[in-house]
């Protein structure tokens, strides 16, 4: 299935260094630990629910709803490949979800997800570019990391 292009909305925002660098890296290297802190601190910042419907994340992430949707059929979803059992696991199995079934209510971690995936197509022109640097991501943004700064997030804003 060839690659959609993005949408004229997603192209002009500029994207957020700390994340374009660590796109680019995909690597973590001495100040790495910085990175990452400073990249669920941008996530966090945006004071995500505890679950979030398609529209909610779509105002979150200021794109429109049916960009979600193309980003989970283009990206999360698409056929076989190299990145498609780690980013099928993080988005659906560890969230206790199942491929291709109807998704009542999105986690915090699948909203990280499209976060990160909405800060990859700053960097990126297309679907397909984006799968390779979402899988590398997701090797560096684990869910059992996230879930980590997750209570860590709570604990300091007393969310529940």
């Amino acid at each position: 299935m060839p690659a959609k292009n993005i949408t004229y909305h997603t192209e002009t925002y500029v994207a957020n260094p700390v994340v374009t660098l660590a796109v680019m890296t995909t690597q973590p290297y001495k100040s790495g630990l910085d990175i990452t802190a400073q990249i669920y601190s941008n996530f966090f910042s945006n004071n995500p629910l505890r679950k979030m419907t398609r529209t909610e994340v779509a105002n979150l992430l200021d794109v429109c709803r049916q960009t979600i949707y193309d980003w989970q059929t283009q990206v999360i979803d698409p056929a076989p490949h190299e990145h498609a059992v780690i980013i099928s696991g993080e988005f659906y199995s560890k969230n206790n979800k199942r491929p291709r079934k109807r998704l009542r209510g999105l986690s915090v971690h699948q909203v990280f997800i499209f976060w990160l995936i909405s800060q990859i197509m700053l960097v990126v022109t297309t679907y397909d570019a984006a799968i390779p640097l979402l899988g590398r991501m997701l090797e560096m943004f684990p869910k059992e990391d996230f879930d980590v700064q997750l209570s860590k997030y709570l604990k300091r804003h007393r969310h529940y």
